[in-house]
């Protein structure tokens, strides 16, 4: 018995391929390929980096499998050479920090002698033809594929009021952190002469699986099929199509052994499907693309106010378009579970269930807002700072002064305050600054959220403080240089003045704030993670202050709709303020903090301090820049970079303790 394998790719309607596979066969000698590794990945559409990450995933899978083939144990090695690929992608985006963001899905699996093993994270997809039937192997670790599991186990789907969930959202990918969900059976699943598998990116998804036994019947070889599957996609001829990889697979009987000589793709006929009668009631799980009307604007446009998907601290979106730098892709030349219920009413029931529960109240996954406060101003309107401290500090130590403050939504500010400056000795005038109210907030990502870095949420009780309406600029960075004596950090050619400082370390901006203590009187320093999430979110509980989608024109960003996306920094100051009048705390450029990076919140303090040890070797970073995705930019967004870097989309804002 024997392989052979037949391949086709195509961009689609995307401005760039992040689709990557390979095709290895140990055995270069042999004109029958008795072994072959098939690896495909599909960078995540919308994130920075998704080509490279594909590629650098795909290599290092095939690299570690093809050092000792064949393996004893393949679970064990697919395993252990997806945990390699995971840790390059994280090295990687530590080497270039413009890459933070990017991920892939991953199928990888194995033909040796009978058995298929196989590794899969992700929405991609890995099916078996066998007699006429399509089956999939792999798990679906899209939020549409968690849903179907739910209720295939008849368990209770948690309540989702007010968005609709949309199939492609991932829960699980490969991006240098924890991996959330991998399927890889520890058993080998057999094979026969007569059978085809595909592997592909889930651009095949465009077309239904129920096609493929006829789609098969007609090509005679492996190529021929993998030709056929991807005319079909082109020929819907859809808006936007994704980039789209298929490779297939023949098992083929071999002359003289013990195998049939059925030959793939020769029979066709009724594929049996498990599914829905056509009198059973239907949950609709939007798809990205397919859901927007004809003329709708991509994502990265202005939507409704009515958000439409979770929140992005749950889950991460694939497939959705953005301006962006274009890596090249380096791709080699030329995703189940049958739901069962013991009868019919019971389906019935289950579904009806969903239904109520989907519209149901009370949030259990998302929560957030997509209101748009007025713009704050940014003004100097001449407050002195002894009325500024009165106001903060008669917030309380827990809110409870302010019951509004812990509302999630409420975009009024707690405590009607007006930015101000305190006084240089040398002359002059230090930073702006608005003052931030006591209150307790939610820091963090749900349990569900695959960004393992911000979890567990907790709830966290942080005293009042002052903080500086923008990022520091290069002025204010300036007069501090020409006081010490030094040089002013490069600009990378885009201007000084009212731009954020860019290319500080973290021991930079101690000092910066060190000196500005002694020249107010007043102590400055580095916000604590607590504060600096604190008051970026400003009483909010969504992905961003305004609500779950990046929207646009209200960052920079790559893809958040500005005219410096992916280009260099905005002057501060250039989007509007939070409710709190805080400004840019989305994007423009990283932000130090004063906390040591730790590899999620267990253990995290509670009291709004930062969280310190000894030998840290990260600090961390906050708010995104303008050379990363909006993912990136979200409030409980959090990245380790070590205390000595200095780069062109690093820079800081300061704290002022209240006394």
């Amino acid at each position: 018995m024997y392989y052979e394998v037949g391949a086709k790719q195509v961009q689609g309607g995307r401005d760039y391929q992040e689709d990557c596979f390979q095709v290895f066969f140990p055995e270069t000698d042999d004109v029958d390929k008795r072994q072959a590794l098939i690896v495909l990945a599909d960078g995540m559409g919308g994130h920075a980096g998704g080509a490279v990450a594909s590629e650098i995933v795909v290599e290092k899978v095939v690299r570690e499998m093809s050092k000792d083939y064949p393996a004893e144990n393949f679970p064990d090695a697919l395993l252990n050479a997806t945990n390699a690929a995971n840790k390059a992608v994280q090295e990687r985006a530590r080497e270039r920090p413009e890459l933070q963001g990017m991920g892939c899905t991953l199928v990888a699996f194995n033909l040796d002698e009978k058995a298929l093993h196989w590794i899969s994270i992700g929405d991609s997809l890995l099916y078996l033809l066998r007699g006429g039937e399509v089956i999939r192997k792999n798990d679906d670790h899209s939020y549409g594929g968690y849903m179907d599991r739910l209720i295939a186990a008849g368990e209770e789907i948690p309540e989702t009021p007010g968005f609709t969930p949309r199939r492609n959202m991932l829960m699980s990918y490969i991006n240098g952190e924890e991996i959330a969900m991998i399927d890889c059976p520890e058993e080998g699943h057999d094979v026969r002469p007569g059978d085809r598998l595909i592997v592909a990116s889930d651009g095949l998804d465009t077309i239904s699986s129920d096609d493929f036994p006829a789609l098969s019947k007609n090509a005679h070889t492996a190529q021929a099929f993998a030709d056929a599957l991807i005319d079909a996609v082109e020929q819907v001829g859809k808006r936007n199509q994704d980039n789209t990889t298929v490779v297939v697979v023949d098992v083929i009987g071999s002359p003289g052994d013990d195998t049939t000589q059925d030959t793939p793709g020769d029979w066709v006929g009724d594929t049996f499907l498990p599914g829905l009668d056509d009198g059973e009631p239907d949950i609709t799980l939007q798809d990205l693309e397919t859901s927007e009307a004809p003329g709708e604007e991509p994502e990265s446009a202005e939507q409704s106010v009515e958000p439409a998907v979770p929140s992005l601290d749950v889950v991460a979106e694939k497939n959705e378009p953005v301006a962006r730098p274009q890596p090249t892709p380096g791709v080699a030349p030329d995703k189940g579970a049958s739901a069962g219920a013991d009868s019919k009413n019971t389906v019935i029931a289950v579904l009806v269930a969903v239904v109520l529960l989907l519209v149901g109240g009370g949030y259990y996954f998302f929560s957030g807002t997509s209101s748009t406060p007025a713009d704050q101003g940014l003004a100097v309107l001449g407050s002195d700072s002894g009325q500024i401290e009165k106001s903060v500090a008669s917030a309380g130590t827990d809110g409870a002064s302010n019951p509004s403050l812990n509302q999630p939504g409420d975009l009024t500010p707690a405590v009607e305050v007006e930015p101000f400056q305190d006084p240089l000795k040398s002359g002059g005038m230090g930073p702006m600054l608005v003052g931030i109210p006591s209150g307790q907030f939610t820091q963090g990502s749900s349990s569900l959220s695959p960004a393992f870095n911000e979890r567990p949420s907790r709830e966290v009780s942080v005293p009042g403080f002052a903080i500086t309406v923008t990022e520091i600029t290069f002025a204010e960075y300036g007069a501090f240089v020409s006081a010490v004596g030094g040089q002013l950090p490069a600009d990378q050619g885009w201007g000084r003045n009212n731009r954020p400082v860019i290319n500080v370390s973290w021991d930079d901006a101690r000092a910066y704030a060190a000196w500005l203590s002694s020249q107010t009187g007043k102590r400055y320093r580095l916000p604590s993670e607590s504060e600096w999430e604190y008051a970026a979110r400003a009483g909010t509980s969504g992905p961003y202050w305004w609500g779950r989608k990046p929207g646009h024109n209200r960052a920079n960003c790559w893809g958040c709709g500005s005219e410096w996306d992916g280009v260099k920094t905005a002057p501060v100051g250039s989007f509007p303020g939070n409710p709190w009048g805080v400004r840019d705390s989305a994007g423009n450029v990283h932000e130090w903090v004063a906390d040591c990076m730790h590899k999620n919140y267990e253990g995290a303090p509670v009291d709004g301090s930062s969280w310190q040890e000894s030998g840290c070797s990260e600090r961390v970073v906050r708010g995104g820049s303008w050379s990363n995705p909006a993912d990136g930019s979200r409030a409980a967004k959090r990245v380790g970079m070590r205390a000595d870097v200095r780069q062109d989309n690093l820079g800081f804002r300061l704290v002022r303790e209240i006394d």
